[in-house]
């Protein structure tokens, strides 16, 4: 049986695009690497939180049930998107991993761990968890302690009495550190000065500020440039190792030895790296369509440049502003959802 439309990915993009798609009439079958629901959220770490209220932290149709403080836990988030999923019966099989995908005769042949599936049309929404990225610095290899990433990182258990190093300015980096240093001696090394929104900011003023910056694109205005997207969203862990004194940002690291990191002005013993330098888009399961390297060429917003018939969903500014966030990539979703059923009407037509 040929799929009209197949979704890669079960998380909040591939949930909201298929949303919008049964809103337009569509059934999508969406396959799903992870054996449980949640997306990547059943990845992060125990005590994660978002930094907006359930308001902000819901997927179109459907609210999500009060939580326990302001801000939605990790444990919500999964059990919300859990019952998304069943509150909208959607066809999701899992868990199935894509391996690759091929077009032929203007059909997508995905091939996957369970057989291959076609479809006439494909949402690519895997997002950016798997492409856990750390930059190289001389001497790394020597280093004999222990490394992880912040997709691996839990609890601070692991890290007790340690010399931990948190490397990465991020919003993961800042409340990892907070959290470690409550039972280990912390070191911070970011490549960037470290720049804070104001105590009362959180992500409602980010997705505001996103949401003027993508309409303003719509109608061919540019706002004016602002770092506040970089900036660290003060949480209550964060503003608590603030009062600690911890938030210090160690000199540049010059190059790693075996068990110590040597900076400008110092040597700094390290029995642990937690390395919170983000992620890059991985497409590797589309490796049979050859897509351009550079991610900017590969699409017009969500739709494909190089096929026609395929979607990115969710993986951050060059498939839409805010798309990877769960509320940010709702009106992309939508957007795309209309693309898709006026490109498969077309088609029958």
């Amino acid at each position: 049986m040929v799929e009209q439309i197949i979704i890669i990915g079960a998380g909040q993009a591939g949930l909201s695009t298929a949303y919008y798609l049964k809103r337009n009439g569509l059934n999508p079958l969406i396959l799903d690497a992870n054996p449980t629901p949640g997306g990547a959220w059943t990845k992060g770490w125990d005590s994660l939180m978002l930094f907006s209220p359930k308001e902000y932290s819901s997927l179109s149709g459907l609210m999500m049930p009060k939580t326990e403080l302001e801000y939605p836990s990790r444990n919500e988030i999964i059990s919300y998107l859990g019952r998304y999923e069943k509150h909208y019966d959607f066809r999701i099989k899992r868990p199935v991993q894509v391996q690759n995908v091929e077009k032929k005769y203007g059909l997508f042949h995905i091939t996957t761990d369970t057989g291959v599936c076609q479809s006439h049309a494909l949402v690519s929404a895997t997002g950016n968890f798997s492409g856990a990225s750390t930059p190289y610095f001389e001497g790394i290899e020597k280093f004999k302690g222990k490394q992880i990433h912040s997709s691996e990182y839990q609890n601070n258990k692991p890290f007790e009495k340690q010399n931990v190093a948190v490397i990465g300015s991020g919003n993961s980096g800042s409340q990892i550190l907070a959290e470690v240093s409550e039972v280990a001696n912390t070191h911070w090394f970011t490549n960037r000065p470290l720049q804070y929104l104001d105590d009362d900011l959180d992500g409602r003023y980010l997705f505001d500020l996103s949401t003027k910056r993508y309409y303003a694109s719509l109608k061919g205005e540019t706002l004016e440039n602002t770092d506040d997207f970089s900036k660290i969203v003060m949480t209550q862990s964060v503003k608590e190792a603030r009062e600690r004194g911890v938030l210090i940002k160690e000199k540049d690291i010059i190059r790693f030895a075996e068990d110590s990191i040597i900076t400008k002005n110092k040597t700094i013993p390290i029995d642990a790296i937690i390395w919170c330098t983000g992620f890059k888009t991985q497409l590797n399961h589309l490796q049979g369509l050859e897509l351009d390297s550079d991610l900017s060429k590969i699409s017009e917003g969500t739709r494909s440049n190089q096929h026609q018939g395929l979607w990115f969903m969710g993986y951050g500014e060059w498939s839409g502003y805010a798309s990877a966030t769960i509320v940010g990539v709702q009106k992309h979703a939508r957007e795309a959802a209309k693309q898709i059923s006026e490109a498969l009407a077309s088609r029958v037509s």
